[in-house]
């Protein structure tokens, strides 16, 4: 299958902050893993030398590894491939990968390593399709991670370092999620970088791992020699790259190989900014023992010489504040170098605009703004209502506008008001201007794609092979009217954002694509730049493009005034801030997540939330959580990491405002079924909750029980089945169970509660998927195109005794997985009620597709509780094991003991949900939570230590 096609281009220039010490004394990365390919004997183990034959590789297909001592052959007519154990990547944060190879003739889709899953589900896609991974592919030279299911749909890349057929090359991807970038170099120079980078590594499932196989089971092999591969733990900086370049494959090198940094030099892409435009620095650097330079910015200090003129972080990321010009200085060392930057005020001009309220009949749509030279023509046809233009796609209806409508602009704002009448085709665009190819790809373009919820711009030929640079996130438009669009297109800032209804939805703060590669040949709404593509029906109320970037103030005026009018401030501002309000939520649950806003009331503009409708924070602007164990905060959200309180705190402008928030225990769930197994023979599973038999289960193809457990036969397509409507009425449910697992199969499902179509796929349920550690709920038919899911947390094949606890909490959006009482991973954007699971079948051990496969499981213990477990709920439910629930108490006893200057508080480990709590006086004053110290769990009791004051204190615990 084509990858390609649908991951975007990202930022070139860049950096991340990092202390010259730590450069010159130690490396954050640790070489875990190095393969030189010596044979051991076998000719098929590729033995690591430094993380043990634990990490061994294999060749399941063979390869040479005799021919040349050192390397190894791997040919695509084999297929030969070097495969890796499954977990390789485990607990890592950030990675660097490090191949020195030989390659031949490459075809377009192929994979030179990657690590993840490929998930077999063809109703999914087709063919067997790459998920929850990383990967480098050698065609077009880029690095690439997902942390979705298939990978394409939602991929993060490099730019490219160009073919690689038939080149020596050492390659080293650096993957820091962390630092917020990914980075290529090539032969030890860094080709390109992606600092808008988002997906963790956490999302990374790396159940299979290769060299030279895809996990896109359509993809091609390739012909490739490789003479050493290296992974690190951490990201190596672009010196200590350097320095393994010097060292060459077999020798592990160092920043020390560089050589001595001796001059270094600032680049920035611009040397004038607008006024709240932002940029980033590079620092190109001379070291003694290269033959070029290398970038170090993310081992520099920067300053400003004017910070009323510009800011700059220490990233190297710099934001215009007022107008002049200044200095951008950047240190190494005992070595630096500047730069003078210029600010100038942003101006924007409204310079073309279309109200469709031409006369009925007509095929020309007016320029009310620019005159006649630039009308629109329907070559068509379209039907003109007075207040609107009607397209409708089965009569393939389109308004062309003039060529080279985006003239010389560096920036352009796309303003819209529409209604979307029918269900939008998935490819079909709203607008789209640049060229169409010989073939009838589109190349060269700014478009904005309704269904998918998609701003895009791509200077390539096809247009998807750039990549495209994209902003996404407004949603589906089918059936939605009078919705606002606008999108706004701001490269020589950096950046590109797209909002509907005057609220920012999606940004891409790291475009390297200037309208100057975008050829605006043709200019269409309502019909795409690709020859095959659908056309839409949407009807049109206004359409306007202005030279230059609108602020987000602006378009939440032009949204407040609507299609008919164009107040001064859309473009000139909104007057002076005349005072603030900060919005947040006054309680959360733990792990709940909620947003912040601060409203700017402006003499034009009131109510505008600066935190969460800002492409870049403005200057200036500080908001930070009083303690962030109880709170995080990020960009407008806030976390609740642990029970507590916590105050947010904004400054802006002199301004000072607080909101105060308090993370609560949810309330402890009910169990209200309990399947222990305990059964000697029979086809039943007893509910010891609920007596009466109801809520029984069952073993249609049978099962064998044995020392209190139930084993389940994948050859014999055993599994529980439940009663229907088991979860009936929940708000939230959390599953919790004790099991054992075989080898699992790929789309094997451990639990699944909804419904089957007629088609055999299910529909309007929850699963969890043990082959990659993965649970959803799908809120639609079918399934799979409506899943919300955290990330997989890797293949349960082989564990013993696994403790799995899921949790549904959709009253707090979130869905989270515990393995072990530890948090595994965690969706806090949840958006389906638990009304949404249809829960006409309900197994243990069978999946709702029909076609899917059983796995071998063994059952020992299988609860279902009504309502969401809390972290440390789960944690006593690890500490008491599968033969003991939690106890529904409501008063504890709490102990004390003294010893070696300190008080130590005490509570049973199944009393969940209170909190300490100290005041000096019995009789008055205010109790005063405890929250740090945090309660401990240790063994079966929670524990807080606190240091004797010599004053007399008082201790309770409450619920």
């Amino acid at each position: 299958m084509n990858i390609v096609n649908r991951i975007g281009r990202c930022l070139l220039l860049g950096s991340c902050a990092a202390l010259i010490a730590a450069q010159l004394n130690a490396s954050a990365a640790n070489l875990v893993h190095r393969y030189s390919f010596d044979d051991d004997g076998t000719g098929t183990n590729i033995v690591d030398s430094v993380g043990g034959p634990d990490w061994n590789g294999i060749m399941p297909n063979g390869g040479d590894l005799f021919s040349s001592p050192g390397q190894v052959t791997l040919l695509a007519t084999g297929p030969n491939y070097v495969q890796f154990p499954s977990g390789i990547l485990s607990n890592y944060t950030a990675l660097t990968i490090d191949i020195w190879a030989t390659l031949g003739s490459l075809p377009n889709d192929c994979f030179l390593w990657d690590f993840g899953f490929t998930d077999t589900n063809v109703l999914s896609g087709g063919q067997p399709s790459g998920a929850y991974c990383i990967f480098m592919q050698p065609r077009n030279g880029q690095l690439a991670i997902s942390g979705t299911s298939p990978s394409w749909q939602a991929t993060q890349t490099t730019g490219g370092a160009g073919d690689l057929s038939f080149q020596t090359v050492h390659i080293t991807g650096v993957y820091n999620p962390p630092a917020g970038y990914m980075a290529l170099y090539k032969n030890g120079e860094l080709v390109s970088q992606n600092t808008g980078l988002t997906v963790q590594l956490s999302s990374i499932s790396n159940v299979v791992n290769y060299i030279a196989r895809s996990l896109y089971d359509a993809d091609a092999y390739i012909d490739v020699m490789v003479d050493e591969y290296r992974i690190w733990d951490g990201a190596l900086n672009s010196l200590e790259v350097a320095g393994c370049e010097v060292a060459g494959p077999n020798t592990v090198g160092s920043a020390a190989d560089a050589g001595t940094v001796t001059g270094i030099t600032v680049q920035v892409p611009f040397f004038q900014l607008t006024q709240g435009g932002q940029m980033t620095a590079a620092v190109m650097a001379q070291a003694s023992n290269l033959g070029y330079q290398v970038e170090i910015g993310r081992l520099c200090t920067f300053t400003s010489g004017n910070e009323n003129v510009i800011t700059v972080d220490g990233s190297g990321r710099v934001t215009a504040v007022g107008e002049g010009s200044t200095t951008l200085t950047a240190q190494y060392g005992d070595v630096s170098n500047a730069v003078v930057i210029t600010v100038v005020q942003p101006a924007s001009i409204l310079v073309h605009r279309y109200s469709f309220n031409d006369a009925p009949g007509s095929l020309m749509a007016e320029d009310s703004v620019s005159g006649a030279t630039w009308n629109g023509n329907l070559p068509a046809g379209g039907t003109f209502t007075g207040t609107e233009l009607q397209l409708d796609a089965a009569s393939q209806q389109y308004v062309q506008l003039p060529a080279d409508i985006l003239s010389d602009y560096a920036a352009v704002t796309i303003d819209a008001w529409a209604t979307f009448p029918t269900t939008l085709p998935g490819t079909g665009w709203f607008w789209g201007i640049g060229d169409t190819g010989s073939t009838g790809a589109g190349k060269n373009y700014i478009y904005a794609q309704p269904s998918g919820g998609i701003i895009a711009i791509t200077g390539a030929d096809p247009g998807w092979s750039g990549p495209e640079q994209t902003a996404n996130g407004f949603g589906n438009l089918s059936l939605k009217t009078n919705v606002h669009l606008t999108a706004v297109f701001n490269p020589t800032a950096g950046w590109i954002a797209v909002y509907t209804n005057g609220v920012l939805k999606g940004k891409h703060t790291a475009v390297t694509w200037q309208l100057t590669d975008v050829t605006d040949v043709f200019a269409y709404i309502g019909k795409s730049l690709y020859n095959n593509d659908p056309y839409i029906s949407v009807n049109l109320d206004e359409f306007r493009m202005y030279n230059g970037a609108l602020t987000s103030q602006g378009i939440a005026i032009a949204d407040l005034a609507g299609p008919d009018a164009t107040p001064s401030g859309i473009t000139n501002g909104p007057g002076e801030l005349v005072s603030l309000t900060l919005q947040g939520p006054t309680t959360l649950e733990w792990k709940q997540v909620g947003s912040v806003k601060l409203l700017a009331n402006y003499t034009d503009l009131e109510n505008f939330d600066l935190a969460g409708n800002s492409v870049f924070p403005p200057a200036g602007l500080s908001i930070t959580s009083s303690d962030t164990n109880v709170i995080a905060y990020t960009n407008g959200i806030v976390t609740a990491v642990n029970p507590g309180s916590s105050t947010i705190t904004a400054n802006y402008q002199g301004i000072t405002k607080e909101v105060t928030i308090t993370v609560v225990h949810a309330p402890t769930p009910t169990l209200a079924h309990r399947y222990s197994f305990s059964e000697t023979s029979g086809a039943t599973v007893a509910d010891s909750i609920n007596p009466s038999g109801e809520w029984d289960g069952t073993l249609p193809n049978g099962g064998t029980f044995a020392d209190g457990k139930l084993a389940l036969d994948s050859t014999l397509q055993q599994h529980v089945q439940l009663p229907a409507g088991i979860l009936s009425n929940y708000a939230n449910v959390t599953i919790e169970a004790w099991a054992s697992f075989g080898t699992l199969p790929v789309n094997s499902c451990f639990f699944s509660f909804g419904d089957v179509n007629e088609g055999g796929v299910g529909r309007y349920y929850l699963f969890a998927s043990p082959q990659v550690g993965r649970i959803c709920i799908g809120g639609g038919d079918p399934g799979w195109q409506f899943e919300q899911a955290p990330a997989a947390v890797g293949n349960w094949s082989g564990r013993t005794d696994l403790h799995i606890t899921a949790v549904y909490n959709p009253t707090a959006h979130y869905i989270a997985l515990y393995t072990n009482g530890v948090l595994g991973s965690i969706n806090t954007a949840e958006t389906y009620p638990l009304s949404v699971v249809s829960n006409m079948f309900s197994y243990i051990g069978k999946s709702l597709y029909t076609a899917d496969p059983y796995g071998n499981y063994t059952l020992d213990e299988f609860r279902i509780y009504n309502g969401a477990l809390s972290p440390d709920e789960v944690s006593a439910t690890e500490t008491l094991g599968p033969d003991q629930v939690l106890n529904p108490v409501q008063s504890v006893t709490l102990k004390v003991s003294v010893a070696n200057g300190n008080v130590t508080l005490s509570w049973p480990a199944d009393a969940t949900g209170f909190k300490l709590e100290t005041r000096s006086s019995l009789t008055s004053g205010d109790w005063t939570e405890i929250s740090d110290p945090a309660a401990q769990q240790v063994d079966d009791e929670w524990r807080v230590t606190v240091p004797k004051s010599g004053d007399s204190q008082f201790f309770r615990i409450v619920k």
